[in-house]
């Protein structure tokens, strides 16, 4: 499983918010996040990824709290 980090835009209901979701693989984490969001939301991070973007910046972002995609949400469910 890997961590993967969906951040929100200007103007949305989550902006300066982060939602983190475990998953098997980005594609579906990312199917999770639009079966939860829609298509509010910015950028979709790998773990390693997101924390070289956050190293050297001032980020104050909130965590919301994270997402385990288990093996019944594949097909889903």
């Amino acid at each position: 499983m890997n961590i993967y980090y969906f951040t929100f835009g200007f103007g949305q209901k989550f902006e300066g918010h982060v939602q983190p979701i475990i998953a098997e693989s980005s594609m579906i984490a990312r199917y999770k996040m639009v079966s939860i969001f829609g298509d509010k939301w910015a950028f979709q991070y790998g773990e390693d990824e997101y924390l070289e973007s956050i190293e050297n910046s001032i980020s104050q972002e909130k965590f919301l709290p994270p997402i385990l995609v288990e093996e019944i949400d594949k097909d889903g469910e």
